[in-house]
């Protein structure tokens, strides 16, 4: 895996992370 995939990679998971702050947060669950 090169630098910039592995960047992309690591900012996609970053990503996911805060959504699922942000929907604990505010009381979004997943399927409800």
């Amino acid at each position: 895996l090169d630098d910039e995939a592995a960047d992309c990679e690591r900012m996609h998971e970053q990503a996911e992370a805060l959504y699922q702050k942000l929907s604990a947060r505010f009381g979004i669950q997943d399927g409800e």
